[in-house]
């Protein structure tokens, strides 16, 4: 998933190789469980959208991220 470039608190490294926490999610879940992820986040981000003051487009952002993985992943 793309990030902040400049969001070091993504940054993991495991077994002295770096990645990010998204991919280590996807890498350890099931298709299913993986397709129920992404389902909720682009849940969450439309429902929190407009409810947090100045943060309307990064929650529309979020969640138009999350929708496009999720169609892919499902086609």
């Amino acid at each position: 998933m793309p990030t902040d470039p400049n969001a070091n608190h993504y940054d993991l490294v495991i077994d002295g190789h770096p990645c990010e926490a998204f991919d280590v999610i996807q890498a350890t879940l099931t298709h299913d469980q993986w397709v129920g992820f992404l389902r909720g986040n682009v849940l969450k981000y439309s429902m929190r959208m407009g409810r947090k003051d100045g943060h309307e487009g990064d929650d529309a952002r979020k969640m138009a991220t999350y929708a496009d993985l999720l169609a892919k992943d499902v086609d």
